[in-house]
């Protein structure tokens, strides 16, 4: 039997990783008595978490049993029925949205758009050395980002979060 050579692949894959500016002290989040729902009654009701700096949690369950609402209700895009949400002083939350699709709607192109994120002392390098982890070409980063495929706003997503530096990744 002869083995033939297998050419090495020139596949590249993006680089990401998240630095933060600010680290977290003690408790990240703290939630005491969070209800919400809509007209079919509650989706959680009396929710109580303490989640403590380096500690992770997985929100699972079935489609329409309230993981998104309880998301958008944590990081504030929905008001609670009742109950606190109270996120540590120096919390920096980079939300990654599972309907995400109004954040292109606007003219930009690709490189306006990672531009609106960038973070004090931040230049334009800092943003083309984003987009060039998250491979966007030159050509690329010149075309509206609203045309881009969902995978590639799945890249300018991720480069948002980048580029926002947060200590708390909520996805």
């Amino acid at each position: 039997i002869k083995l033939e050579e297998v050419k090495a692949s020139s596949r590249q894959n993006p680089f990401i990783r998240f630095e933060q500016d600010k680290k977290l002290f003690r408790n990240a989040l703290e939630v005491e008595g969070l209800t919400k729902g809509f007209d079919n009654g509650p989706l959680f009701k009396n929710l109580n978490l303490l989640l403590e700096v380096g500690e992770k949690l997985a929100v699972l369950g079935t489609n329409g049993v309230g993981k998104s609402t309880l998301l958008k209700t944590l990081v504030g895009d929905l008001q609670p029925d009742s109950g606190t949400v109270k996120w540590s002083e120096n919390a920096r939350i980079g939300y990654y949205a599972q309907d995400h699709e109004y954040e292109f709607e606007n003219d930009l192109t690709v490189f306006e758009w990672m531009s609106q994120w960038k973070q004090e002392g931040d230049d334009e390098q800092a943003v083309r050395s984003i987009l060039g982890r998250l491979l966007f070409s030159q050509d690329d980063i010149k075309k509206p980002a609203k045309v881009l495929s969902g995978g590639e706003k799945g890249r300018m997503l991720f480069g948002k979060l980048m580029m926002q530096k947060p200590n708390i990744l909520i996805m």
